[in-house]
């Protein structure tokens, strides 16, 4: 009986261990271990609230810093756009392609020809910085802005889980603060979809992949800036929408 009992315990500590709450509460319930509710599942389970919610409040503070940074850096190009402007190319696609950045070299050149994966890797890591003022800060903007909204709207049924069993122990104000916190942050970043991935931003970055690609024969071709956007971050993310906030769990 004894190593039955430190069987079912063990059990229970593991389930706690991988984040599997839910599942730790119904074992303490079946194997009638409700004292690790108090010992062992309630304090990790808070730990789990703190760490998520500090998340959230985290993901959104630098959501706002890069996006307002990504505006101060679309308008220093405006300027300098309007200080450069020539009628001569007043017609031509000029500020796109210079901002596109596509290095063309001959592919008929020797090992040090841009076609080495070596090269392209220390070439890709080089072409989207965020330090302020690099050369392609804004391509840099964009895919830590894109990362922040797709990881923070994946926390969504991480918070639901949480705040299933926040509620099952009597912690309503804490699976309050959290189903909150996190639904205003995404309804923010939502509502800034529009101004960060406009229909013309979505057009330049794609206008200059497809001038990246096409090169005239017995060229190589090094994407940079906006070129080397993937298609999926030339547009806003994709939300699915999902059933995560648990009712009666609004202030």
């Amino acid at each position: 009986m004894e190593q039955l009992d430190e069987d079912d315990e063990n059990i229970i500590n593991f389930a706690i261990e991988c984040a599997q709450y839910k599942t730790a509460l119904r074992f303490c319930t079946k194997f009638k271990k409700m004292k690790l509710i108090e010992t062992s599942l309630l304090p990790s389970l808070l730990d789990e609230f703190v760490n998520t919610k500090e998340l959230i409040e985290t993901n959104w503070m630098n959501f706002k810093k890069y996006k307002n940074r990504l505006q101060e850096v679309k308008e220093m190009k405006r300027n300098k756009s309007v200080d450069l402007y020539d009628p001569y190319y007043a017609t031509k696609d000029s500020d796109l392609y210079s901002d596109v950045g596509s290095t063309i070299a001959s592919s008929s050149g020797s090992g040090r020809s841009y076609r080495s994966s070596k090269n392209r890797r220390k070439h890709e890591r080089k072409v989207a910085s965020l330090k302020e003022g690099s050369q392609y800060e804004d391509t840099a903007l964009i895919m830590v802005l894109h990362n922040l909204v797709t990881s923070t709207f994946e926390l969504r049924i991480q918070v639901k889980e949480i705040n299933i069993v926040l509620s099952c122990l009597g912690k309503d104000l804490e699976a309050i603060t959290l189903q909150t916190s996190l639904e205003k942050t995404l309804k923010e970043m939502k509502e800034s979809f529009k101004e960060i991935w406009s229909n013309t931003f979505t057009l330049e970055a794609t206008s200059a992949a497809v001038a990246a690609e096409n090169i005239p024969e017995g060229c190589s071709v090094i994407p940079q800036g906006m070129a080397t956007l993937e298609s999926h971050l030339r547009i806003a993310p994709v939300v699915q929408d999902l059933q995560w906030k648990l009712e009666g769990l609004n202030l």
